[in-house]
């Protein structure tokens, strides 16, 4: 499963993510890129469905703990006052590439 790049834009991180709505969890896929994290649903969900969170619009990520015990949890704070519950392996190195990302843009 990939994304459509958009002209300008460079795929700079990829992996299998869930997404948590309440008690509801999504297995998909989560990419990076230099203008937007994307979460796309696996075709296998009984709902397919794709979240853009464009780098700009990011406020700041926060650890979470899953179910109370699981630390592969993080939530992406949007200015908007949006959030999205996402889990993935080894999300501080998520982190660190997304903050990486924001940076520069904020520097253009």
């Amino acid at each position: 499963m990939d994304i459509e790049l958009q002209k300008g834009e460079i795929l700079l991180k990829k992996g299998h993510a869930n997404r948590y709505v309440h008690r509801l969890l999504w297995t998909g896929s989560l990419f990076l890129t230099n203008q937007r994290i994307e979460f796309v649903t696996h075709p296998l969900n009984f709902q397919n469905y794709s979240i853009t969170i464009p780098l700009k619009k990011l406020k700041k990520i926060e650890f979470k703990y899953n179910r109370k015990y699981f630390t592969h949890g993080f939530w992406i704070h949007q200015e908007d006052g949006d959030s999205v519950h996402l889990a993935v392996w080894r999300r501080k190195k998520w982190k660190k590439a997304i903050d990486a990302a924001k940076k520069k843009i904020e520097e253009v």
